[in-house]
């Protein structure tokens, strides 16, 4: 077959070789073709994961593919002793072939150690059969065996392998590298392969697809960088690893033509073809007599009376349109399949979904339980399937993260452990700045020392394909000194290009009809098998994937679920919520939705408010009317679907639904911020984390809600995990006790400050200050000894375990709060908004929930905490308002003032917003004008020393509503200046009332003043220290806005 080409490539890398691999499939066959290659091998480093994309390739070039790999062996020499290990070449000579070398690859991958190598030569023996061997090339035994002089036993090694896989199979590999040693090694590889009547074979060890790409492999293999690098092509093409020509090849090996002609040879003999697009969906067990289509048709028959009372016409007729189009798109073993996972996650009491995509349409899945929604009830339209829909396309279900393992060990058990595995996804190198680290790293040099390169070299490096090195250089260029800007550019958007590590995917698992030993290797993550080849590959194969659709709500609703169980109603079942309930929907009217994922905008709160729903139907309508969410009917429907179950269990059992609401943002590190204050707002007790009673999430402790440990910064799984493992047994007693028992490794210093400071050692018997003193001391006494241990002896010091707790006295509430800020993110000891409980009295001012009706048309100042704000919503009028949340209660502002109080609005400190409350229907708001954080109003009443007020062209009633005014706000250090005072007895008494009251100056006492007096008359006098930026969000057209802007900064 190949006898009109004189050369194959037989060992070739590419990307998928992740350690040192960087040409990508499709450059590597590209390449071939333009050099007219008829045949090429793919042998990647422990690899299949791109046989397919390779056979692909190949197809589409007419070029035919051979598969193989480069394993890891362990030495097969007694003379060889330690931890090393070696590499042998394998290529696919047939179906067998390709199956054994799948399994090698996955015993490869299993239980690997620096110690322990899993294929030795008994597994070699066990799968032997339909592979060709090449053993000689650089990183082979045999090879390092005659580089130390070991001929004997390299003979011997070689007599093993021919045992092993036969004389016909096994081949004397031979590379040469333009060194001395090749030349000397070669001589005695060609004397063996004589002495056993074995035949030699010539190949280039390709990872790269061109010479200029030696730079970056030589960086991946951690080779002394370069001082200069040749630009001239010819000079280093006998050292690189490249695709060389056949002449290139020819010149190399013109000692050794037979190594040649081998290649055609074993290219002839490889004649297997990798089998795309077959049908490998996994098999139901049928009863005997029942194919797929009976076999639904029979169950869904059966379940059909469980789910209506009474089988309508309608009924039979929509369910014999889609049985006809199952049939006809055999689609019933995707529907089988889907329905065993329902009835694993229903026995199990894992919560499922609604539904997904076509599927919610279909009768048939909703009489199976797939899908949870009623189509006829919607007025669906029947689904729209399409051929081999379960091989195209991922299926999808929603099924709640934490349960993904537990289906698919319920898979493995079903189809068997060899026919299921975890998914897996190639990612690329680096990031850009990670990569440039590593470029200065290998140069030795510092990342901001790398020039950067010229517009002109980037824009041309941006294109496709890649231009040759030399192409960016000046042709008279024949060398460059290193590290050179064009160099580290064309290193950067090369490697930038490559896979540096296989992903497992938590969310999407792998089901194959077909024995998964026979088509896909698999690697060892963390104690999971994990598909060698990704998520286009399988398909291509015709192996479907399940893809665990996230669902933010259903994650929520499973966790509430499970701790209504166990806390409150063990027989609890969320599929069996009432969609009638009164008390669900009286919480929808109230808009009381934080945490209900589809309801939680401002927006949806107030359209609640507005049309009270008080049927299913009712909310369906309302999620429909919102136009920021253009979802299709049948999300809407899924979606409330799940939104009205987790608000019925928030109606009727609120601490379970908050425990597990909190627990969710903590796990997917949300601010907790919203769901702790709206439980407190809710009556429920919420107790700070315990040291030895937190769990890692929020519980349930006493009726109330426990703090979790993992919402103290620093205290991750593994942190948690032996806290968790020290306590179990017996409490801790002290902080010594803490860190005698816990492994300083992972309970650090600054993990230990962290808990002291969130409180989570208060029931040790020092306090807070006590304790933070002692970590403190032990940390100095850490910097001088190179101990680990908390309690290891420095020198004279016998550490934190003898050490007197100092007198310290208890800090004041105010450092405990930002302590508690600094370790946790909010404030656990109190309610921030209650150490500004002085500054809201003396504003005047109101929660959002005080604001009614009665005060429409009043000037009135809110204070809370903005939860978001929605700069786009069909409730702000005219396209130029935004519409905050505040606290779940609507404001709106204008945008123009909404830019100017930007880092008010976004700061996480309470704020107060002023304006005139209104009404649309029955939701009452505020139309806000100004907007300040309260730490801001407290330095306010602090900073500003006096008012001037000139009262010319005034008389005594603007004097007696002046006293009126001061009266309402005084007790503050701000005194009023009056100059030009009207005449008259009562103007003088009047003036000596008001000069005598010290007021707290605010934003609602400064507002009164301007309504009073015009601006020009009002002049603020400040204390020298004052921020400016405090007194430009005040007065703007007085005050100029400053360089910096210290809005948000926490007080």
């Amino acid at each position: 077959m190949m006898k009109t080409f004189s050369f194959v490539h037989l060992h070739v890398h590419s990307h998928y070789s992740l350690e040192d691999g960087i040409a990508s499939v499709d450059e590597l066959v590209a390449r071939a073709a333009e050099l007219g290659m008829e045949a090429l091998a793919l042998t990647d480093h422990n690899s299949l994961g791109g046989a397919v994309a390779f056979t692909q390739a190949c197809r589409r070039h007419s070029i035919k593919p051979i598969l193989g790999a480069e394993l890891d062996v362990p030495p097969l020499s007694v003379r060889v002793r330690g931890d090393v290990y070696f590499r042998l070449l394998f290529l696919v000579a047939d179906p067998h072939g390709y199956e054994n070398l799948v399994k090698l690859i996955t015993i490869a991958q299993s239980n690997r150690t620096s110690a322990i190598f899993p294929i030795t030569a008994d597994v070699l023996a066990e799968y032997a059969t339909g592979l060709v061997v090449l053993a000689g090339g650089r990183a082979s035994e045999l090879y390092y065996l005659l580089d130390h002089g070991n001929e004997l036993e390299a003979d011997a090694h070689l007599a093993h392998l021919v045992r092993i896989f036969g004389s016909e199979n096994v081949f004397v590999e031979l590379q040469d590298f333009g060194q001395p040693r090749d030349a000397k090694v070669n001589a005695l590889l060609a004397g063996l392969a004589r002495h056993r009547a074995l035949r030699l074979v010539a190949t280039n060890d390709v990872h790269y697809v061109r010479p200029d790409d030696a730079i970056c492999h030589d960086l991946l293999k951690g080779e002394p960088a370069p001082q200069t690098l040749p630009i001239t092509p010819p000079s280093r093409c006998i050292t690189t690893r490249h695709l060389a020509t056949a002449a290139e090849m020819s010149a190399k090996f013109a000692s050794f033509p037979e190594a040649l002609s081998a290649t055609i040879d074993i290219a002839d003999r490889c004649n297997f073809k990798l089998a795309l697009n077959r049908d490998r969906f996994p098999v139901h067990e049928f009863c005997r007599g029942f194919d797929a289509d009976a076999f639904l048709g029979d169950l869904t028959f059966r379940e059909i009376h469980h789910r209506f009372p009474e089988t309508t016409p309608e009924i039979k007729l929509r369910l014999d349109e889609e049985f006809q189009a199952i049939r006809e798109l055999s689609l019933a073993r995707y529907f089988l399949f889907l329905w065993e996972i329902a009835q694993f996650c229903r026995s199990q009491g894992i919560v499922l979904g609604a539904g997904r995509s076509e599927l919610l349409s279909s009768l048939t899945a909703y009489t199976l339980g797939i899908t949870q929604v009623n189509p006829l009830e919607f007025k669906f339209r029947p689904p729209t399937f399409s051929a081999n829909q379960a091989l195209t396309q991922a299926i999808e279900i929603e099924v709640p993260l934490r349960h993904v393992p537990a289906v698919l060990a319920h898979l493995q058990e079903t189809f068997g452990r060899h026919r299921c595995c975890w998914a897996g996804a190639y990612e690329k190198m680096k990031k850009e700045d990670q990569l440039r680290r590593k470029i200065a790293e290998w140069y030795g040099c510092r990342p901001k020392d790398l020039e950067r390169p010229s517009a002109e070299i980037v824009a041309r490096l941006e294109g496709s394909p890649l231009p040759p090195l030399q192409e960016l250089f000046p042709a008279h260029v024949n060398e460059v000194q290193l590290p050179h800007p064009a160099v580290t550019a064309y290193l950067m958007q090369r490697l930038g290009q490559r896979f540096s590590h296989l992903r497992q995917l938590q969310d999407e698992l792998v089901v194959s009809g077909e024995s998964l030993d026979r088509l896909v290797p698999r690697i060892s993550v963390n104690g999971d098998e994990v598909s060698q080849m990704d998520a286009a590959a399988l398909s291509a194969l015709g192996i479907p994937r399940l893809v665990v659709v996230h669902s933010d709500m259903l994650d929520i609703l499973d966790k509430a679920s499970e701790l209504v169980r166990a806390e409150e109603n063990p027989r609890f079942d969320p599929q069996r919520i009432p969609l009638d309930d009164d008390d669900t929907y009286a919480l929808f009217g109230r808009g009381a939705t934080t945490g209900l994922g589809p309801f939680n905008s401002i927006t949806l709160k107030s359209l609640l408010r507005r049309q009270r729903p008080t049927t299913f139907m009712g909310l369906f309508k309302v999620k429909t009317n919102d136009p920021t969410n253009q979802a299709d009917i049948q999300t809407h429907v899924a979606h409330c679907l799940i939104a009205y179950r987790c608000a019925y269990i928030k109606a009727h059992y609120p601490l379970s639904f908050m425990t597990a609401l909190l627990s969710h943002y903590l796990i997917n590190r949300l601010p907790l911020e919203i769901p702790l204050r709206e439980a407190r707002q809710m009556g429920l007790r919420v107790l700070p984390p315990h040291i030895n009673r937190s769990v890692y999430e929020f519980s349930i402790e006493n009726r109330a809600i426990r703090m979790g440990l993992g919402m103290i910064y620093g205290v991750g799984r593994k942190v948690y995990a032996e806290i968790e493992r020290a306590r179990r047994g017996r409490e801790f007693t002290d902080l010594h006790d803490l860190c005698q028992r816990t492994e300083p490794s992972l309970v650090k210093s600054d993990v230990l400050a962290n808990l002291i400071k969130a409180g989570a050692l208060d029931c040790f018997e020092m306090s807070r200050a006590q304790m933070l003193r002692l970590v403190e001391e032990h940390g100095k006494l850490l910097r001088k000894s190179d101990s680990a241990s908390l309690f290891d002896s420095v020198g004279e010091n016998a550490g934190i375990a003898e050490l007197v707790p100092p007198e310290e006295p208890e800090l004041p509430l105010a450092h405990r709060l930002q302590l508690e800020v600094a370790a946790t993110g909010i404030t656990i000891s109190q309610d921030l908004m209650e150490c500004y409980r002085d500054e809201i009295r003396r504003c005047r001012a109101i929660s959002p929930r005080q604001l009614s009706r009665r005060m429409v048309r009043s000037e009135r100042y809110v204070v809370g905490f903005v939860d978001h704000i929605e700069e786009e919503s069909p409730l702000a009028e005219k396209g130029d308002q935004v519409l905050i949340d505040l606290e779940g209660y609507v404001v709106t502002m204008p945008t123009r003032l909404a830019a100017h109080f930007a880092p008010v609005l976004s700061s996480k400190q309470p704020v107060m917003l002023g304006g005139q409350v209104d009404c649309r229907g029955d939701e009452v708001f505020l139309r806000a004008m100004s907007a300040f954080t309260l730490p801001m109003i407290a330095e306010m009443g602090a900073k500003v020393l006096a008012l001037e007020l000139n009262l010319a062209n005034e008389d005594s009633r603007t004097l007696r509503m002046l006293a009126r005014i001061a009266g309402q706000y005084r007790g503050g250090k701000t005194t009023l200046r009056i100059q030009n005072s009207p005449p008259g007895a009562l103007s003088r008494f009047l003036h000596f009332l008001v000069e005598r009251t010290h007021v707290f100056f605010c934003p609602p006492f400064y507002d009164a003043l301007r309504k009073l007096l015009p601006e020009k008359c009002i002049r603020i006098v400040p204390a020298p220290d004052t921020d400016p930026m405090l007194l430009h969000v005040l007065e703007p057209t007085v005050f100029p806005k400053p360089e910096r802007n210290n809005l948000g900064a926490s007080d």
